[in-house]
Formats: structure tokens, sequence, C-alpha cells
């Protein structure tokens, strides 16, 4: 809350902050006293409030996101299960492994952002997700979510794809996807949410940037993607509120076909410049560890493994 000091109307006019709020204010004729003029403020305030509500009340419950969040934890919860939760079992369950996905295991840059190891690591992504979830849902509507967090997720995985050698699992390719779409909701609508913009998204993105410079294991790279995926995805499908525009969605679609070929093509030179070969070897002893015979032959065909080095000679 903010204190604008003034004992006459000239004060008022003079106020630069108070004429961006209520541009009419400069051609008023001020025959009313200034209570009267403080009311008739109040109830514009009071008008715009009620016009962001509706904006973002375009449905009421989170359904897109309640689900998503289900499906990861109903994953969660059958990892946990399983004898062993390590890296291969991430790997097993659909984590992001170069290797696999040169090989044929497209699914695979859908499919990290439902697995994750660690509770902290679901937890923190889980309420952050509902947190933003429901207001971007709010504006956007369930289908449209529905698309949103699977292209974020995509493209996230992509450029971790890209850029990182290691393996990457979790959600937050999916969080900074609806932080770009509620970026394109913000601009879309400068006016009302601009206030969004300064204090949400700037300080969230530079907070991950940090933290990515800090700790090492923090995939930067799936964040960036799934923030652009997300940002894109909703400049195509637009507001359900608002007219949408050709010229914006072709180019947004352009650029998402020219990351998707260029992040691929990347991914691919990396990969077949990286070492993987005991990575690999360690992926098949887990799977004979676990009695998962089919699994390791799968594996071994797929990465074209030589386990003879380590079989015992009779």
């Amino acid at each position: 809350v903010k204190i604008i000091n003034g004992s006459t109307s000239d004060d008022l006019l003079r106020n630069d902050e108070l004429i961006n709020i209520y541009p009419k204010l400069k051609d008023y004729t001020f025959k009313s006293t200034i209570s009267e003029l403080v009311s008739q403020m109040q109830a514009v305030s009071k008008e715009k409030a009620l016009s962001i509500r509706k904006m973002i009340s375009f449905q009421k419950h989170p359904y897109a996101i309640s689900f998503f969040l289900f499906l990861i934890v109903v994953m969660f919860v059958f990892i946990q299960i399983q004898p062993d939760t390590n890296w291969a079992t991430a790997i097993h369950f659909g984590a992001k492994y170069n290797p696999l996905i040169v090989a044929g295991d497209y699914w695979r840059l859908l499919t990290p952002a439902f697995v994750h190891l660690d509770v902290i690591h679901l937890l923190l992504n889980a309420v952050f997700i509902y947190q933003i979830g429901k207001l971007m849902e709010g504006y956007f509507g369930w289908w449209r979510t529905v698309i949103i967090i699977l292209v974020s997720a995509v493209i996230g995985n992509l450029f971790s794809f890209a850029y990182v050698e290691n393996i990457s699992f979790g959600a937050s390719t999916v969080a900074f996807g609806l932080i770009g779409a509620i970026l394109f909701m913000c601009l879309e609508n400068r006016k009302m949410f601009i206030h969004l913009i300064k204090g949400l998204i700037l300080p969230i993105l530079a907070f991950s940037f940090i933290w990515g410079i800090i700790d090492p294991s923090i995939d930067v790279f799936g964040h960036l993607g799934g923030f652009l995926g997300g940002f894109l995805i909703a400049s195509i499908l637009g507001s359900p509120k608002q007219q949408n525009y050709l010229s914006r969605s072709l180019l947004a679609t352009g650029t998402i076909v020219f990351l998707v070929l260029g992040m691929f093509t990347r991914g691919t030179q990396l990969t077949e410049r990286t070492d993987y070969e005991s990575t690999n070897v360690a992926l098949v002893a887990y799977y004979l560890k676990e009695n998962k015979y089919q699994d390791a032959v799968n594996t071994i065909n797929k990465l074209q493994v030589d386990i003879s080095p380590y079989l015992k000679s009779e």
C-alpha cells in the first residue's frame, strides 16, 4: 500500500503514478470534493480487481494440474516399492538417458517429468506446480493446460538432451513451462499483470539461474527449455477470452519446429562424442541383479553393449 499525499486537486494531477493508474483524471474537472473523488477511484479499483478475477477464473478448479500431480505421486510410490531406488531405477522408469534416446526411446523426452526418486524433490516440484498451475489453468482452461504441460516437458528434456550428458528427471521442466505460460498471460494483459512479471517471474528466473551456478546437479538447460516451451505453446494456443493472431501462432510454431530439430541434432552429436560404456554396463548389471533378464537383453541390443570382458571364463 502506498500513501499519496495531496491537499488539493492540483496535487493529484501532478502525481504521475496516480495518472498512470487512473488516466482519466487529467481530463477531470474537479467539481466533486476530494472525498467523493476518492470514492470514485475506489470504485474503479474494485472494478479492475473484479475484471482480473474474472479473467483468471475461466475455470474454477485445476483439474489438469491435479491429475498431473496425481500421476507423479503414483509413479513415485511405485518407484519406492522397488528393491533399489537409484539412477538405474530412474532410467528403468523413464528418466532421460541420452544413449537410449538416440537408440529410439523417444518417449524419454516426456517421461522424465513423471520420475522422482527423492521425496523432497517431489514435494518441492508438486507444491510449486500446484501454486503456479492453479493460476495458469484458471486463465487457460484444462485442455490448454494439458498441452502446455506436455510441450513444456518435451522441449525441456530436449534442451537437457542437447546440452547435458548426465541422467536427468523430475517435473521442474513442467514447472518452468507453467512460468513461461504465465509470462505470456502477463504480456497479453500488461496493465493488469505487470506486477506478476516484476514480483514473481523475474525473481524465480533469477533464483533458478543463480542456484544452477551454485549446484551443478541442477539441470538449468531443462529449466530453460521448459520455460521457452511453455511460453511458445501458450502463444500458439492463445487465451480463451481474447483474439488469437495467426502471425504470432505461425511464428511460435516455426520456432518450436526449429528448436526441436536443432536440439535433437545437437543432442545426438553430444551423445556420440560422450563415452557411456561404463554406465551402459552398469545398467545391464542392474537388470541382471534384479532378475530382469529381458530388460538386460534389450539394453545390450539397443546400446550394443559388449559384456564379454565381464563374463567369467571357465
